[in-house]
């Protein structure tokens, strides 16, 4: 997936509206480490990925902990090619219909 891609994909949105996703609000909040486990064999080379995202951040000043801003860049990282990146792996998911994945 190109930079190009990441903004222009309304093309691969469910034609039908998929249900809420309910009980993830009610799940404690766990270190980044702990909440990536279950993808982290979906990700090429994630643990130094991760270890990348959080390398460079000292106390946010958006009023994020380190973990959260960490998050976000993993989340928002685009992946050298062939490799997929996570936030395409996980819109995926969103959008297929069966979601037990999540």
């Amino acid at each position: 997936m190109s930079i190009i891609d990441r903004f222009i994909d309304a093309d691969k949105e469910p034609t039908r509206p998929r249900m809420p996703i309910e009980g993830y609000e009610k799940k404690p909040l766990v270190s980044l480490e702990e909440a990536v486990q279950k993808v982290k064999d979906l990700v090429h080379d994630f643990d130094r990925i991760l270890w990348l995202t959080k390398r460079d951040l000292t106390t946010p000043v958006d009023g994020l902990n380190i973990d959260e801003s960490a998050a976000i860049r993993l989340y928002t990282l685009q992946w050298s090619q062939p490799y997929e990146s996570l936030y395409a792996q996980l819109n995926r998911t969103l959008r297929a219909e069966l979601r037990e994945q999540l």
